[in-house]
């Protein structure tokens, strides 16, 4: 932790971290309306999205790890690939 004056005044989030009663007023979300947005499934999958794949397909226990991305050239083939396994367990001994 910083030692300042500063960092010792901040507010922190201490108080809704500790609440004993959940809170009763809740905001009205209304449901979003108008034509859903394209998801550019074509586009190549960034870091993230690849990063998402192989970590997921270690969890799991598939053999490869990097490999894997080696076909993996549009943002649908990563979500093909987490419908394909969206069933499967992750190891318990992780």
């Amino acid at each position: 932790m910083l030692k300042s004056r500063r960092i010792e005044a901040a507010p922190t989030l201490g108080h809704l971290l500790t609440r004993t009663e959940p809170r009763k007023e809740v905001p009205a979300i209304s449901y979003p309306t108008g034509k859903p947005t394209k998801h550019h499934m074509g586009l190549a999958p960034n870091d993230l999205q690849k990063g998402l794949m192989v970590s997921f397909a270690h969890r799991i226990g598939l053999r490869g790890g990097i490999k894997l991305l080696s076909n993996v050239h549009h943002r649908q083939h990563i979500a093909d690939f987490f419908e394909e396994y969206r069933d499967r367990r992750v190891r318990k001994n992780d």
